[in-house]
Parts: structure tokens; C-alpha cells; sequence
């Protein structure tokens, strides 16, 4: 709905003064998006497609070069920016959606589960630009499951069931409030003996009743 895909029922939604239900198209030019599904031209390389975009957005061509190698650099995409897009995993897909919706100035961005499939360097650097994006006065509006996420990015959370806000606030006061879970990380060696996991689990389930597990084993 903020992004204009969705008809809205009722209520009123501005950004920067301009209402969503009566000028979707002047609201558009003022937001980014990185949607779930990734809407990329694959007949480009990466490179390519972020200079279009650059100019698109009114980049002055002196600067595209610099810019558009900045947001290459904020996604970890270098090495790949001169390949086809059509050639890219589904991970380095994910990664050049959120640079396109992070490129030029925006008032919102908003960014749908961004860091699926990313690794932990990928991660670290996309953080470390957005952080510096909400700095510098843009609002960023994040869709994520990890919890992990929303503590490194947001100063607001909003938890939704069934569509619906069902509380709101810092995540701090959200897990002061309602974080009475606890979670349990353990480490075992099990080379020398491999009955030692099903020790560990009957020990948890002994220990802690009614607790839920979720066992991360080492690949073979």
C-alpha cells in the first residue's frame, strides 16, 4: 500500500506532504524499493544497470562513475559488476535490488527482507550503509523475520500478525516488555563420539520442559 501496489481502504498516508491515495506517481519519485521478488534487467550487467539507474535518478555524468562504484562497493558486488545479470545467483540478485532502491534521494526506502541470502561481510557492509543513509535525514522502512536485523538497524519495531500492528516501540522496550524467552547456544565436539548430541538434547528436554530446539549440524 505505501508503495502505491495496493489499493488502500482507508486511512491516510504522506510522504513529504503528498498523500499516497491522491498523487501515487509524485509519491513514487520520492521513495525506493527493493520488493521480495527480484525485478532486474538480465540482458545487462550490474554495472550497467546501476548506471542507468544513477541517471534516472539525475546524477550528474561527472560523478556516475564514483557513484555508482560506491554502492557497488556498499553491497559487495565488485567483482561480479561487469557479469551478465542474467548469470547471477539468486543472493547477488537480492544484493543489486538493494542498491538500486538505496540510489539517489529518496525520502523512504523501503527494503523488503534485503538481507536474505547475504554473507555475514555482505551483511556487515549493507548495515554499515544504511546506518549512514538514516543519518543523513532518509527514512528507511525494513521487512525482516531476523531479530538480529531489526536490533542492528532500527530505533523503532513494529511486530504484525495476520496483517495487523500488535505492538510498537524500540526493540529494547518490545524485549523488555514481552521477552520473557530465552535461547540457549551450546558447541559439541562430536568426532570421538556421536552419541553425544542425543546426550545433550535428552539433557535439555530433562532440564528445561517444553523447551523447542534447533539443531545446526556441521556439514559432512
Amino acid at each position: 500500500m505505501l508503495t502505491g501496489e495496493e489499493t488502500t481502504t482507508s486511512g491516510t498516508v504522506l510522504i513529504n506532504g503528498i498523500s499516497i491515495t491522491e498523487n501515487i506517481r509524485k509519491v513514487r519519485s520520492r521513495i525506493g524499493h527493493c520488493p521480495q521478488s527480484d525485478y532486474v534487467l538480465n540482458h545487462m550487467t550490474g554495472r550497467e544497470l546501476l548506471i542507468m539507474y544513477a541517471r534516472l535518478w539525475g546524477v550528474p555524468e561527472p560523478s556516475i562513475y564514483k557513484y555508482v562504484e560506491a554502492f557497488l562497493h556498499s553491497v559487495y558486488l565488485k567483482t561480479h559488476a561487469d557479469e551478465f545479470v542474467h548469470t547471477y545467483s539468486g543472493k547477488s540478485k537480492r544484493r543489486l535490488c538493494t542498491a538500486i532502491a538505496l540510489m539517489g534521494k529518496p525520502s523512504v526506502v523501503f527494503l523488503d527482507e534485503p538481507l536474505t541470502g547475504m554473507d555475514p561481510v555482505a551483511r556487515r557492509l549493507l548495515w554499515d550503509t544504511v546506518t549512514w543513509m538514516c543519518k543523513t535525514g532518509k527514512a528507511v522502512i525494513i521487512t525482516s523475520h531476523s531479530m538480529q536485523e531489526c536490533e542492528a538497524f532500527c530505533t523503532r519495531l513494529a511486530i504484525m500478525v495476520k496483517g495487523r500492528f500488535t505492538c510498537l516501540g524500540s526493540p529494547q522496550h518490545l524485549k523488555n516488555k514481552f521477552g520473557s524467552i530465552y535461547t540457549l547456544a551450546a558447541k559439541i565436539k562430536i568426532n570421538t563420539d556421536e552419541d553425544k548430541v542425543e546426550e545433550f538434547k535428552e539433557f535439555i528436554k530433562t532440564t528445561f520442559p517444553g523447551s523447542s530446539t534447533n539443531w545446526l549440524l556441521p556439514p559432512t
